[in-house]
C-alpha cells in the first residue's frame, strides 16, 4: 500500500474525509495524518531487527584503532552478535561497554592474547586490539531507510510522496496512526492501542523466522549436527 492508501483507511476508520493528497495536502487533517504516518514509521523500526531492515556490512581494517567508513550511512543500529573476522575466522565481541573499553587501553598488555572486541563511538566503530591493515570484517545492521518509492528501486528514511511505500507491515502502520490520531484528538484509545501492540508482538515473533529450542536438550527433528567451536577455528 501507498501512503496515501494507508493514510486514507485511517481515514474510513477514525471517521474523516479522505484526502486528495496527503504528502503535498495543504489541510490540518492531511498535515497530521503525513505527521503521524512518519512518527509511526520511524518508532515501529525501532522495536525489533526487522528482517526488511537488516542490511550486512563489509568493511576492510586500517592499522588503527577508529575504522573510518566501517559505519554505513544508513546505519540504525548494530544487529547483536554478528561481527565477524573473517580474515582470522573469529567472532568479534561486543560492543564492549565504555569502562571496558578504558580499563583495556589502560592496561599496557591487555593486547596479548585478548579476544578482538569492538565499541561504536562518536559514530565510528572502534576495534581492540588495533588490527592490522587489510583484514575483512562483517556485521549485520538495520537501516534507517524505511520506505521505496512506487518503483521499489529507490530507497528513503521516511515518507516523502503520496505514491511511497514502506519497507515494513503496512497494517501495523495503520493501526498504530489510528491510536495515535485518537490519542492527539484526546479521545479513548486503549482498546486500538492494545490491538495495535498484540499485533506488533506477533508480527515480532513471526518475523524472519525462529529457531525451534528443545527444552530437553534434545536436537529438534531434522536439525544439523554441526558444531562451531568459540574463538578461532582455522585448522
Amino acid at each position: 500500500m501507498s501512503l496515501l492508501t494507508v493514510a486514507n483507511d485511517v481515514a474510513d476508520i477514525i471517521g474523516i474525509e479522505r484526502q486528495v493528497a496527503i504528502a503535498a495536502g495543504t489541510g490540518g487533517d492531511a498535515r497530521q495524518l503525513f505527521r503521524l504516518c512518519k512518527q509511526e514509521l520511524s518508532e515501529l523500526a525501532r522495536r525489533t531487527s526487522w528482517q526488511r531492515l537488516t542490511k550486512e556490512n563489509t568493511f576492510t581494517s586500517a592499522a588503527t584503532p577508529g575504522q573510518g567508513g566501517a559505519i554505513p550511512s544508513d546505519f540504525l543500529f548494530l544487529v547483536n552478535e554478528t561481527m565477524f573476522n573473517y580474515s582470522e575466522n573469529h567472532e568479534v565481541f561486543g560492543p564492549v561497554g565504555p569502562r571496558e573499553w578504558q580499563l583495556l587501553q589502560a592496561n599496557e598488555s591487555a593486547g596479548v592474547g585478548v579476544q578482538e572486541v569492538f565499541r561504536i563511538r562518536g559514530n565510528l566503530l572502534y576495534l581492540y586490539p588495533t588490527p592490522p591493515a587489510g583484514d575483512s570484517y562483517a556485521y549485520e545492521y538495520v537501516t534507517t531507510y524505511k520506505v521505496t518509492d512506487s518503483t521499489g528501486d529507490v530507497e528513503k528514511v521516511t515518507y516523502a510522496l503520496d505514491t511511497d511505500i514502506a519497507k515494513l507491515d503496512e497494517e501495523l502502520v495503520r493501526l498504530g496512526v489510528v491510536w495515535r490520531w485518537k490519542n492527539l484528538k484526546g479521545l479513548d484509545y486503549a482498546e486500538d492501542f492494545r490491538m495495535y501492540e498484540m499485533q506488533v508482538a506477533n508480527s515480532i515473533a513471526r518475523d524472519g523466522g525462529k529457531r525451534t529450542i528443545s527444552m530437553d536438550g534434545m536436537r529438534p527433528p531434522g536439525a544439523p549436527m554441526v558444531g562451531i567451536p568459540a574463538g578461532n577455528w582455522t585448522p
